[in-house]
């Protein structure tokens, strides 16, 4: 009987020491403007809350620090290095707030809404996968992967119709649970919530016609991960009527 506690005990210690032996302690900013890198760095800059612009073609890609609080003695860090092999992703929708002629409402969804409401396979509730190598005593490492699909942004403006007059503020809440492998069993980390906000009044900024557009302008690109989001894009209006991004003049080149 007394082994038996015993074996409990050390069993009940080391389920304590896997499940939850790793966070994700933010979402960090590209050190460079012109590249998707980063480094792994508790220092390094972070965003507190994401922005998605409805004209962004692909999803919104979450760029998430990793930290270990495995321990392992010198000599043994392989042993206790986390493969991470990808995360598990609940997205919470709404409420979706529309301003139209100075005048606000807002659009509820449903938790059982059959396309933007709680665990619809592939849409709100979805699996994504990466890798990257953790390891222990305080490591840190870095990953990107997609948090909103695109499939969400399109059932959001098929639900709130964006326009020109007509501005869209969508909230998405993601929750992240990661997991990976420790000595081949699986290991999952502690909750992570990020918000994101859809919108079509956000990162894209409109410098009007592209014909009119000085040629020594110089647009500013976007984000190097995703120029839609979480920063700002400069683009014009062409002459099929949409926009091109980064803007880049068409006026003809002036005679001498």
């Amino acid at each position: 009987m007394q082994r038996l506690v015993i074996l409990l005990f050390l069993a009940a210690g080391c389920a304590a020491d896997e499940y939850g032996s790793f966070v994700i302690l933010s979402n960090q900013a590209p050190t460079d403007p012109s590249v998707c890198a980063f480094i792994a760095d508790e220092s390094a800059l972070f965003i507190t809350r994401g922005q998605l612009s409805i004209a962004s073609t692909s999803s919104y890609v979450l760029n998430p620090l990793f930290a270990s609080r495995l321990k392992s003695e010198a000599g043994k860090e392989l042993q206790r290095t986390v493969a991470l092999h990808g995360a598990r992703i609940d997205l919470t929708v709404g409420p979706i707030e529309v301003i139209e002629n100075g005048q606000g409402s807002v659009i509820d969804i449903d938790p059982t809404d059959p396309e933007l409401g709680a665990n619809v396979a592939g849409i709100t509730k979805f699996e994504t996968l990466f890798s990257a190598a953790l390891p222990p005593n305080g490591g840190l490492s870095n990953a990107s992967f997609d948090l909103v699909p695109r499939r969400v942004v399109d059932a959001i403006i098929a639900r709130a119709q964006p326009s020109a007059t007509r501005i869209v503020h969508a909230q998405v809440v993601g929750a992240v649970e990661a997991f990976g492998d420790l000595q081949g069993s699986e290991i999952i980390g502690d909750p992570f919530q990020y918000p994101v906000t859809v919108c079509n009044d956000c990162v894209v900024s409109d410098l009007g016609s592209c014909a009119l557009l000085d040629p020594a302008t110089v647009a500013r690109v976007g984000n190097p991960c995703n120029p839609f989001q979480d920063g700002i894009i400069d683009c014009c209006e062409n002459a099929t009527g949409g926009l091109s991004c980064p803007a880049v003049s068409t006026e003809p080149p002036a005679f001498k």
